[in-house]
């Protein structure tokens, strides 16, 4: 099944939806090395860490860029978010953000959510 899984990902401009629940550090580990590329297709993004440990994504987290986002749910995980929330940055029609659980150590602070345009 992990080779297929490899495969889908590698068809970045053709990923729509992606939907993750991390129950290990294997887990972690594939999720981290599969989304390191752009997917230009990309509207909908949910992850759900069920780690012993909070997941916080890396600044190469799918290229560092979602100019395609819509949805944006993340469940126990957070997001790198210095120098700049380059992920959040980049996803200029988002429409709806669910953020629940985030880890103290890899939470947005209100006030950067507040100056993206």
């Amino acid at each position: 099944m992990e080779d297929d899984l490899v495969a889908a990902f590698e068809q970045t401009n053709r990923v729509c939806e992606i939907r993750a629940y991390v129950v290990s550090n294997d887990g972690l580990e594939i999720l981290a090395e599969l989304t390191q590329n752009q997917f230009p297709s990309l509207t909908n993004l949910d992850i759900l860490s069920l780690h012993h440990r909070e997941l916080v994504l890396p600044d190469s987290f799918l290229g560092g860029s979602a100019s395609s986002l819509e949805s944006l749910s993340l469940k126990s995980t957070g997001l790198h978010t210095y120098p700049s929330p380059k992920l959040l940055l980049s996803a200029t029609i988002l429409n709806r953000l669910l953020l629940e659980d985030i880890p103290l150590f890899g939470h947005i602070p209100p006030e950067m959510m507040i100056e993206c345009p």
